[in-house]
């Protein structure tokens, strides 16, 4: 009974070591790095114009949902920022109302592109947060 498990074993050894010979031990995902707020980077990504500019965008085509009318605050957005500027794969950190929440999303994806962050001179993929406030003004 000994013997049987030891060459069972063994029999299964070689066949893992054969399968583990025939395939890459590594993958090379250094093209899917998204780096983040950890990372120093030379340039952050920046809105088109800068900050005043990604504001008054918002102000400009923030839509209030009709449910949530009394609801003020602001909305935190991760995003990933691409090396060509797109934002990509939005999530809500943390919302107000459903509805809010589905504003901001909309936003984000209506923006235009951005500048990219950039690491040693070259672009790269960059995870952004950024803030959707929705605040009445003062009239």
């Amino acid at each position: 009974m000994r013997w049987s498990l030891v060459l069972i074993f063994l029999s299964l050894s070689e066949i893992t070591a054969k399968a583990q010979n025939n395939t890459p031990l590594s993958i090379d995902t250094s093209a899917y790095k998204v780096y983040d707020y950890a990372v120093k980077v030379d340039k952050q990504p920046e809105f088109p114009g800068g900050l005043d500019a990604f504001f008054s965008f918002i102000k400009k085509n923030l839509r209030w949902p009709i449910k949530s009318q009394k609801i003020e605050g602001r909305i935190f957005v991760e995003v990933t920022i691409t090396k060509n500027g797109s934002l990509i794969n939005p999530v809500i950190k943390r919302g107000l109302s459903e509805e809010q929440d589905k504003e901001a999303l909309r936003l984000v994806k209506k923006s235009p592109k951005w500048k990219p962050a950039m690491l040693k001179g070259k672009a790269i993929d960059f995870k952004y947060y950024l803030i959707i406030p929705f605040k009445r003004d003062d009239e």
